[in-house]
């Protein structure tokens, strides 16, 4: 958990408010759902009943990917970017497709982010969400800017008003991308 704060400090201080620590606590939890909050505030720590439920499920049910290797997946993706991450060279920024500045570090970690997201399914819908774009004819490289976009979304907006994630709206945000596509 502390170093994925870190690393949400360093590489999505891109968004001004998470550099506080409970801003950052909310987005590391946020961003790794099935861990407890650090400072054991009880508006994050998880139900006896959902951990009870989660060690019952079976490996088929949850398939649990590292914070490594979900960057690596996001490397594999964006291999216009792996040698300059391999040197510790990624620049701060790059002019995007369409022309906006982007932060590769910013991109690979959201990538991250939605690539332990589908292999977990949590939020529970993610997953199915991740289907319905691709039967509807959206590649697998951009459902995941799809579900990344809306990712940092939800980030931008609970760090803006130091608020939870909220799960119900999260997934709400997610069908409307579905609709967008239909």
């Amino acid at each position: 958990m502390a170093l994925e704060v870190e690393r949400l400090k360093g590489y999505l201080g891109v968004i001004p408010h998470l550099l506080d620590a409970k801003g950052a606590m909310w987005a590391a939890h946020w961003l790794s759902p099935r861990a407890s909050c650090p400072c054991g505030c009880p508006a994050l720590r998880r139900s006896k009943t959902a951990e009870r439920k989660e060690r019952t499920m079976t490996k088929k049910e949850k398939r649990e990917v590292t914070e490594d290797t979900a960057l690596e997946i996001a490397l594999r993706d964006h291999p216009e970017w792996r040698r300059a991450w391999d040197q510790g060279e990624l620049p701060d920024e790059v002019v995007g497709e369409d022309g906006q500045p982007v932060s590769p570090q910013a991109h690979l970690h959201i990538h991250a982010v939605v690539e332990r997201q589908l292999a977990a399914d949590e939020p529970k819908g993610v997953v199915a969400v991740a289907s319905e774009l691709q039967q509807l004819g959206v590649s697998q490289h951009d459902v995941r800017h799809e579900i990344g976009a809306v990712i940092a979304e939800h980030m931008w907006y609970m760090t803006k008003e130091g608020c939870l994630f909220d799960e119900g709206r999260y997934l709400a945000d997610l069908r409307k991308v579905v609709e967008s596509h239909r």
